[in-house]
């Protein structure tokens, strides 16, 4: 993959229930998974609810854990977080 040098963590999608939102559980698990392993990671970032987040919040999310955009997908952007 030409975007990442290996090891990396691919995420495909990142889903809380709507009954389950806006309690930090995102943010728990980004955290918990970025502490507990030393590599890269990409994820695909395209909000499954535009009414709940728009997709500039979505990447404003991802940004504060340190991705950056690397490449527009047709469902939203790759970005990369390299270790």
């Amino acid at each position: 993959f030409d975007a990442c040098e290996a090891p990396f963590v691919c995420i495909i999608r990142l889903y809380v229930d709507p009954k389950y939102r806006r309690q930090g559980i995102a943010t728990f698990m980004l955290n918990r998974l970025i502490s507990k392993f030393s590599c890269n990671y990409i994820v695909d970032a395209y909000p499954d609810d535009k009414h709940y987040m728009s997709s500039s919040k979505l990447l404003k999310f991802y940004n504060s854990f340190g991705f950056k955009e690397d490449k527009r997908t047709d469902d939203g952007m790759r970005m990369i977080k390299r270790k």
